[in-house]
């Protein structure tokens, strides 16, 4: 679960950025991953420190970060397989006119 949510931060954060140029540069994707990765661990210290029921775990930090790093590396292909086919089905003509 902590991979998926970071792979979509990831995707939804540097998507916009993506499109517009057809790449991120790598300051940027550098930039989203460091602040996913502190996000993360800034979770993990206030579960383990200021909730009751819950507790810190350097494993949903290391599940975060993978799936923060995968958002990062397959954006392109998330473009290209899901957002692009999209975009070109909506701007062609209808069958007939």
């Amino acid at each position: 679960v902590h991979m998926a949510l970071f792979f979509v931060l990831l995707q939804l954060w540097l998507m916009p950025n993506y499109l517009r140029s057809n790449a991120v540069e790598k300051k940027t994707g550098w930039l989203a991953l460091l602040l996913a990765v502190l996000y993360g661990i800034t979770i993990e210290i206030v579960q383990g420190n200021f909730t009751a029921n819950r507790s810190a775990d350097p494993w949903d930090v290391l599940a975060d970060t993978a799936g923060a790093i995968l958002g990062l590396l397959l954006l392109p292909w998330v473009v290209r397989r899901f957002i692009l086919p999209q975009s070109q089905g909506s701007s062609a003509p209808e069958n007939g006119r």
